[in-house]
């Protein structure tokens, strides 16, 4: 007569699925060495199909603390059999103390030392006891590996997609305050009204920016999302390289907007003042141009190496859309009458619009030469690009 518990369905591959995303996997369990190793050799925890190392509890006794550093610090996965509740906990402690993110399963009442000084406890909602509920932060509903698998992907596209937002958004803000700052200086300097008015401002903010900004958070995983290892707790969203892209593209696009606006009083012959019948076209040019570079910019931040045009297009129609429609809004706001005079708009003629396009091909080309410059380092480090 024979038992078996084996491992749930799906469990394997969600394994497979977290070596790739770099996510070092153990057993802690009270089993018999034997069945344990058995266990992980079904879900294949061992890489290239070896064999775990399993380390006993009386084992784990003899060792010092920094002989199970050394042995977990080089161990992607390894199997701890026979261990107490104190040796999950020295377990989870030592891994904290390797600046790693902890998360620890459980569903009894031994296991709630551990959830409870894990990063994140995560109990068994099925067949969890209420210790092991209270002890943790998570409860996964269905007590499958799986689950977490996939709610770390879907954590680190949530990441992903406010990082591009929050970026795109601070971008666009540069844009608009370099534009002010440059009118101010050409106040000063040459005697030029200023390029853009603050209610126009606004409504960059309310037609152009908010529906965009909003779908690029529903944008999909990219191919290299768990393939990719796991950020450091210390990296945040504005550090000096996303802050020198902020400066750098928000510069030019208020520079690209500033210059149209010169352009067109050099077009036009006129010297205009705050009452010249062609100043309300000319600041219209300035918010056209910001408008378009900010679509550009949301378009470009999907991804950091993949260039916007490419297959990877059409994977967030909301977004495209949305595009669509703020452009329909902002068309709206330029060329209604009653609207536009109270957003200081005025119509505009095809040489405007040429310019304009030609100041977001700009910015197009310059997001594009970076990424390109960024695909030949990683091709260089032979390393995955999204």
């Amino acid at each position: 007569m024979a038992m078996s518990d084996p491992p749930k369905e799906g469990v394997r591959e969600a394994i497979q699925r977290a070596h790739e995303a770099h996510i070092e996997t153990y057993i802690m369990t009270g089993d018999h060495a034997v069945t344990a190793q058995a266990v992980g050799r079904q879900i294949e925890l061992g890489t290239d199909g070896e064999d775990v190392r399993v380390i006993t509890g009386e084992e784990l006794g003899t060792m010092s603390d920094d002989d199970l550093d050394r042995i977990m610090d080089g161990s992607e996965s390894l199997i701890f059999s026979r261990v107490s509740p104190e040796d999950k906990l020295r377990i989870v402690k030592v891994l904290k103390g390797q600046d790693k993110v902890v998360a620890v399963t459980g569903d009894g009442v031994n296991d709630a030392p551990a959830l409870k000084s894990a990063h994140i406890g995560i109990a068994m909602g099925g067949m969890g006891t209420d210790v092991s509920k209270e002890a943790s932060e998570l409860v996964i509903l269905d007590d499958s590996y799986a689950t977490m698998v996939d709610a770390i992907r879907e954590g680190r596209t949530i990441y992903n997609n406010l990082k591009k937002t929050i970026l795109a958004s601070l971008t666009s803000n540069m844009g608009e305050l370099t534009v002010v700052l440059l009118g101010l200086a050409s106040v000063s300097l040459a005697g030029w009204p200023i390029p853009i008015l603050a209610i126009q401002i606004l409504a960059i903010d309310l037609l152009a920016e908010i529906l965009p900004l909003t779908a690029l958070t529903f944008d999909p995983a990219s191919k290299t999302l768990m393939t990719s290892p796991p950020r450091s707790p210390e990296e945040h969203m504005i550090n000096p390289a996303t802050l020198t892209g902020i400066l750098v593209y928000g510069f030019l696009m208020g520079a690209l907007a500033f210059a149209n606006f010169g352009i067109f009083i050099y077009r036009t012959g006129a010297d205009l003042d705050l009452s010249h019948q062609l100043y309300p076209r000319a600041t219209t040019v300035s918010y056209a141009t910001i408008a378009l570079c900010q679509f550009v910019n949301i378009l470009s931040r999907r991804y950091r190496y993949a260039s916007v045009i490419s297959r990877s297009f059409w994977t967030n129609p909301k977004l495209l859309w949305s595009i669509v429609l703020s452009l329909c809004l902002t068309l709206i706001a330029i060329y209604t009458p009653g609207l536009s005079r109270f957003l200081g708009f005025a119509s505009l003629t095809a040489g405007d619009w040429l310019t304009i396009l030609g100041a977001a091909l700009v910015y197009l080309f310059s997001h594009e030469l970076l990424k390109f410059v960024r695909r030949h380092r990683q091709r260089e480090g032979e390393t995955h690009i999204e």
